[in-house]
């Protein structure tokens, strides 16, 4: 019953975050998804506990179709982690494109060796401070730090 009574609530909640016409049907954070995903689990939790209640397992299979609903015909969906991993693939690909380009400022062709990229982030950094450009050199520094925070990461000697 208490199950019962959490996935109640949680149906409510679904239906106050659903947008309304004209509004966003892509959600970062609390999405009306999320409720609904509540009140599934609320009902195959109390399916668990007593399997021969068919109301729980008709209302188990409603949550279900209306989350099938929500998100193949109304388009409801949540901010992926594959989206905001792929930003990041992209940002670290620019990046590792920026340390290449001034490793070859540097004399340093092909794939230079980490050492050698950082021996080359610096003599930069040190070279934009003497020509007073503070915040161009503020961002070699952060490439900098970034680039040996992902090879303490991996391990690695080299950049992709």
């Amino acid at each position: 019953d208490k199950l019962c009574r959490q996935a109640d609530e949680h149906i409510q909640l679904y239906k106050q975050r659903l947008p309304k016409a004209g509004d966003l049907t892509q959600y970062e954070g609390v999405s009306p998804l999320d409720a609904l995903h509540h009140v599934a689990v609320d009902y195959a939790s109390g399916i668990s506990l007593n399997s021969r209640d068919p109301r729980l397992h008709f209302c188990l299979g409603l949550a279900l179709e209306e989350h099938y609903y929500a998100t193949e015909i109304y388009g409801l969906k949540k901010k992926a982690k594959e989206e905001t991993q792929d930003l990041s693939h992209a940002k670290a690909a620019g990046r590792e494109e920026e340390i290449l380009a001034i490793c070859r400022l540097h004399g340093l062709q092909g794939q230079p060796s980490l050492e050698n990229q950082l021996k080359a982030l610096d003599a930069e950094f040190q070279q934009l401070k003497e020509q007073g450009q503070s915040s161009r050199a503020d961002y070699i520094q952060t490439l900098f730090i970034w680039l040996s925070k992902q090879a303490g990461k991996s391990g690695r000697a080299m950049v992709p």
